[in-house]
């Protein structure tokens, strides 16, 4: 297994360019005309802007997903990925240690990835503004893989691509998708949010991973990307987001924020530090009747995370 470097030290390479070929999947050429922001509406807020200030694989896949729409539906739910990720055993170590060490006895997809999102991204890695909140971090680094799994804390896109990671690992498909919000009016703005879809034997469910959260229907299955932006399934989603609130709610301010302040030493300054940003990050305790995680869906994005070749070395 490969040396990790420290921490700090990844959190330092913001200019780090990494971005290998492999992560850029093909498509076909009907498609293009929908990747991007070619994919999104016309008035879309500043649609040139997308990934910013994102770099590496994190700017690149903001800049070539597939929009949803009529015209490509039935490709991003039939042939774009891969019923089975090709995974090449010895590629990503670090991450077969902990499918291995916490999915030992689970045999069913949904199970797996439900366990993942639930237990051990949460575990592995903390969003810096998102309760339960971790440690400040900047949103540039390019991080691969290996140092991805390593760094404790991270965005959006960050905690998407180490969740469709772990998902691929464990053999379950897995894919990133990238959400544009509804503004005031209803027109759609350039604000988002970047989330996964995996694969379950009903289909795809949509799991955001930074609220730690699939969504259900009424019959005990998940809903995916595309059915949690039907209109009639918005009420559900918006619920959804409410009961994770209202757990939140309940936790302590050191459970709430504490990953925060990690570096300060116990005492006086350290508690009332704590208890300040958790005056701020708690959610209400009614999260229906504030403005709390999701907004409600505009349109979204899909893009598929290649893994790595079976020879490829890392630096």
């Amino acid at each position: 297994m490969d040396t990790l470097l420290p921490l700090w030290a990844y959190d330092t390479r913001v200019n780090h360019p990494w971005h290998p070929d492999w992560i850029a999947d093909e498509k076909p050429a009907w498609v293009r005309q929908h990747v991007g922001a070619a994919g999104l509406p016309a008035t879309m807020d500043d649609p040139e802007g997308l990934g910013e200030p994102t770099r590496g694989v994190d700017l690149w896949q903001a800049r070539n997903f597939v929009g949803h729409n009529e015209d490509t539906h039935e490709f991003l739910y039939g042939e774009y990925t891969a019923d089975t990720p090709v995974y090449h055993e010895g590629t990503l170590p670090q991450y077969e240690t902990v499918v291995d060490a916490r999915l030992s006895g689970i045999d069913s997809r949904r199970k797996r990835a439900v366990t993942l999102l639930t237990e051990v991204v949460p575990d592995l890695m903390a969003h810096p503004g998102i309760p339960p909140v971790g440690r400040p971090v900047p949103n540039d680094r390019a991080l691969d893989d290996r140092q991805l799994i390593a760094t404790g804390c991270g965005y959006c896109n960050e905690q998407a691509r180490l969740f469709v990671r772990l998902c691929q690992v464990a053999g379950i498909p897995a894919r990133i998708v990238f959400l544009f919000y509804l503004g005031d009016e209803g027109e759609t703005t350039a604000g988002g949010h970047v989330v996964a879809e995996f694969a379950t034997a009903e289909g795809w469910a949509m799991a955001d991973t930074s609220y730690f959260t699939v969504f259900p229907d009424d019959d005990g299955g998940l809903l995916s990307a595309a059915e949690c932006h039907r209109p009639e399934n918005q009420e559900r989603v918006r619920d959804t987001y409410a009961r994770r609130g209202s757990v939140l709610h309940e936790l302590t301010d050191e459970e709430l924020v504490g990953r925060r302040f990690a570096h300060l030493p116990d005492g006086p300054a350290r508690r009332e530090a704590v208890a300040a940003h958790a005056g701020e990050k708690r959610p209400p305790a009614d999260s229906r009747a504030a403005e709390w995680g999701g907004q409600d869906p505009g349109v979204f994005g899909i893009q598929n995370y290649p893994l790595p070749p079976a020879d490829w070395q890392w630096d």
